[in-house]
């Protein structure tokens, strides 16, 4: 087992084990307590069982330190925020674990008041450093499945990798075929696990969408300032450049999606400024006429059509009875309301559809 698999395994077992020791400790602390022998009368088998549940996340922490404080000494630039409360959390349950090992075995006078503190703030430590840490482990992990080939469909990857690093210039055919190929793209994981999160961390590295040569140039430039503790060699970035593009079909699927939203929003934004304007003049009625708003009638308007429509949009987001208690100063509001509608709860419309929305809320909930 990989890595980051592992440690994405390991950390929810580190969560699990210290969540239980928690609310076992809690249960345990409400049985009468002996101050004099520093005893508690809790059965002996649910101490028992907080005592192994306690050496499971000790065993688990030290494993993971093992790995982490060795790559403290190689940071290059300065963190993330993310990542300095990761790490900042990580040391605090260090100093809390040897604080309450040196109280239970040396200071029992201490146990009493500070013990079940210190196993809150632990849990809560514990918390904080698995979900800034696990969603971006199991990622990778996902995406590492996606680019190795055990399947027609992953070996059909290979050979884009391969078309794609020829295209941006890597005419060694000895080292294409070894980048190229699932040996070199799991050495291209290990550099870019290993090497690459010295300065990043994987978020920022997932979070980026980059064509293959975008992403060469990006590993040839962040490899310039590698050169001070571990340098990055000529083969090891391509092998993190092919395992770049290897997984990057779903970091682009992402962002095809992200750009199919934005699009979207940009039409309705569009459209909806369209069907104002054909409204006629806005906020301009006659007050002397009952129930008046200026608001013309959009082309082929039907009532009970944009009734329907009312009550499936506007549903989306809230209750009808939101719109209908709301009171519309004048068609004025009704715009803003369905501009911001549109532009902060991403709701999409067509610009026929905007234009019976905006024609019935003038008409019917506009209390001019």
């Amino acid at each position: 087992m990989s890595g980051p698999s592992l440690n994405a395994i390991l950390g929810i077992a580190f969560f699990i084990s210290g969540t239980a020791a928690t609310f076992l400790m809690y249960h345990c602390w409400g049985y009468p307590y002996d101050k004099e022998k520093h005893k508690s009368s809790a059965p002996e088998s649910l101490v028992f069982t907080h005592r192994l549940l306690g050496y499971i996340y000790l065993g688990i922490y030290v494993y993971l330190m093992v790995q982490m404080v060795p790559r403290m000494w190689n940071y290059q630039v300065e963190l993330p925020a993310r990542t300095v409360v990761h790490l900042a959390c990580g040391m605090l349950i260090g100093a809390i674990l040897f604080a309450k090992i040196m109280i239970v075995r040396f200071f029992k006078h201490l146990e009493g008041p500070l013990i079940p503190f210190l196993g809150t703030t632990l849990w809560l430590c514990t918390c904080l450093v698995v979900f800034l840490s696990i969603p971006f482990s199991m990622r990778e992990s996902f995406l590492h499945s996606q680019a190795l080939p055990d399947s027609a469909a992953r070996a059909e990857n290979l050979k884009r990798v391969s078309q794609s690093l020829q295209d941006i210039g890597l005419t060694d055919e000895a080292l294409l075929n070894e980048t190229a190929s699932t040996n070199g793209l799991t050495l291209g994981r290990e550099v870019l696990l290993n090497q690459c999160t010295k300065c990043h961390d994987l978020r920022h590295v997932l979070a980026k969408n980059r064509t293959a040569s975008k992403w060469r140039s990006t590993v040839t430039r962040m490899a310039g300032l590698s050169t001070t503790l571990a340098p990055i060699d000529e083969a090891q970035q391509w092998q993190v450049t092919a395992y770049l593009i290897a997984i990057s079909p779903d970091l682009v699927e992402t962002a095809k999606k992200k750009r199919k939203e934005i699009k979207a929003a940009n039409q309705t934004n569009n459209a909806l400024k369209t069907a104002i304007a054909q409204s006629g003049n806005t906020g301009g009625a006659d007050p002397s006429v009952p129930g008046a708003t200026g608001s013309s009638a959009p082309q082929n308007y039907n009532a009970t059509e944009a009734r329907k429509l009312y009550e499936k949009k506007c549903s989306q987001c809230h209750g009808l009875e939101d719109v209908e208690n709301y009171n519309f100063v004048d068609a004025n509001d009704a715009e803003e309301t369905l501009t911001r509608m549109t532009n902060e709860r991403g709701m999409e419309a067509t610009e026929q559809e905007l234009g019976f929305l905006l024609h019935l809320l003038k008409t019917e909930f506009v209390n001019e």
